[in-house]
């Protein structure tokens, strides 16, 4: 949640690999804290070796086709699943800030220890400066 905030993101659209009854708790997840979640895209696989084997182009595709002007970004909810490299050219191709599980879990842990740095080619989270000056007030309620 600290990565949303950082970046303004309020309403989003969920592009996701997985099934309907797992997305429906990253929705409800997010609601609870008070972001909207717009529209969800997913191939809905079931079987964890189909998931590890999905080819990033096909998360490419699924975040190309969306089409919303009503959001602040997207959210790629993998952590099994290498998106890191496609981020950037998401942003740069649909105009939208994009954040991934992997991204915003590194993005937390450089703040905390403190590293400031930028680092180019993943996404404009981790390009951005004063990571570590950010501190979001409902961060006692949330460390995601």
């Amino acid at each position: 949640m600290n990565a949303f905030s950082f970046m303004g993101i309020k309403k989003l659209v969920l592009v996701s690999l997985y099934i309907d009854s797992i997305n429906e708790k990253f929705v409800s997840y997010l609601k609870h804290f008070g972001y909207k979640v717009v529209e969800v895209a997913n191939l809905g696989v079931t079987d964890s070796y189909e998931l590890a084997s999905v080819p990033s182009n096909n998360i490419y595709s699924m975040a190309n086709k969306v089409d919303r002007k009503d959001v602040d970004g997207i959210f790629l909810p993998f952590t099994t699943f290498p998106v890191i490299d496609i981020i950037d050219e998401i942003e740069k191709d649909m105009g939208l800030k994009t954040i991934s599980s992997n991204q915003a879990l590194a993005w937390n842990m450089l703040r905390v220890i403190g590293i400031s740095e930028k680092i180019y080619g993943f996404g404009e989270l981790l390009e951005l400066p004063d990571r570590t000056n950010f501190n979001n007030p409902s961060e006692k309620e949330s460390k995601v």
